[in-house]
Order: C-alpha cells, then sequence, then structure tokens
C-alpha cells in the first residue's frame, strides 16, 4: 500500500488473455513487511472475471504454514532462496522498470 511505511509503489506490467507473468520479488517487499497482499487488474471487469488473489507473507521463521510433506502440487514450487538464474531475472526485470 502506497501510505503504508515502508512499502514501495512497483510498476505495471501489460499482458493478456492466455498470457502469464513470472513475478520474482521479495515477500513484503523491500522491508520484508509481513502481511496479506492484495494483488488484482485494475480494470473490474478482469477483477471480476478472477484476476485477483491475495499473497501472505509471514515474518521471518514463522512456521506457521508448513510445505505439505510428501504431496507437492503439479507446477508448484514450495518456498526456498532464488537460484542465480531467478535473481537474474528479476535484477533484469527491476532494471527495466527503473528505466521507465
Amino acid at each position: 500500500h502506497m501510505d503504508q511505511e515502508g512499502s514501495d509503489m512497483i510498476d505495471a506490467e501489460q499482458f493478456g488473455a492466455g498470457e502469464y507473468i513470472q513475478a520474482y520479488f521479495n515477500a513484503g517487499g523491500t522491508y520484508k513487511n509481513p502481511g496479506t497482499y492484495l494483488w488484482f487488474n485494475a480494470r473490474t471487469p478482469y477483477q471480476q472475471a478472477g484476476q485477483w488473489g491475495y499473497m501472505k507473507v509471514l515474518p521471518s521463521g514463522d512456521r506457521s504454514i508448513l510445505p505439505l510433506g510428501k504431496v507437492k502440487p503439479k507446477g508448484v514450487k514450495t518456498a526456498s532462496q532464488p537460484s542465480e538464474e531467478e535473481k537474474s531475472a528479476s535484477k533484469a526485470v527491476s532494471d527495466r522498470l527503473s528505466m521507465r
């Protein structure tokens, strides 16, 4: 939220039907603020069609939400440190957005 101390305003990225965005960012923004964050498409018809959701950021070390054990949903990674490739991709996106 732009009025919350320590939070950042982020840029917008376009994507259309059948496309997706892989966003790599630090949970809770630069300052790793725990909380429940709402993301959404700013256009109401798209929100109503399902382009919105919540992202829950827990305090560092909190174990109240645990991995599913041996069950792993297809296509979903459990929380982990980003790989060097992911860090590089994230930096490239950050650099591109900061040039706007």
